[in-house]
């Protein structure tokens, strides 16, 4: 798991995909009408129909990993795919004592990122930055003057 860091660099005992729900996992668990948790959701992409949302993430790009652990379940997805079976049925066993805690799923996107290098140009780069929020755990710590 990545370690949470915190001001100054410190490593937490917390991992860095842990935390409040997001708003697209409340959505999720509103519009599948389960439990509000993550170890629901967890249960839920292991279900035919969740099966199914991971294999068309893979299979359309549509998704954002921020940490490595949001791409575990794709990882799941794509060992299954690939004829491993035993290797995905592993990596969800070692996975299972996470699902409570951890985020192991991708945030789902509209368009599909381009992989590889990207370049712009300033003002691209600028509009880009001027869409972007502030993160909650960084905005809510003091900077020193």
């Amino acid at each position: 798991m990545t370690p949470k860091t915190v001001r100054g660099g410190f490593v937490t005992g917390a991992a860095a995909a842990e935390g409040p729900l997001e708003a697209d996992e409340i959505a999720l668990a509103e519009h599948l009408e389960t439990k509000l948790g993550r170890a629901s959701l967890f249960a839920w992409f292991l279900s035919d129909d969740g099966r199914r949302k991971l294999d068309a993430w893979l299979e359309s790009g549509m998704y954002r990993l921020d940490l490595p652990e949001h791409g575990a379940l794709l990882s799941v997805a794509w060992l299954r795919q690939n004829g491993r079976e035993d290797d995905a049925s592993e990596l969800v066993r070692v996975l299972e004592p996470w699902a409570g805690r951890v985020r192991l799923w991708p945030y789902e996107l509209n368009e599909a990122e381009v992989p590889g290098v990207h370049v712009a140009t300033l003002p691209v780069v600028s509009a880009r930055l001027e869409r972007k929020r502030p993160q909650r755990n960084f905005s809510s710590q003091a900077v020193p003057k």
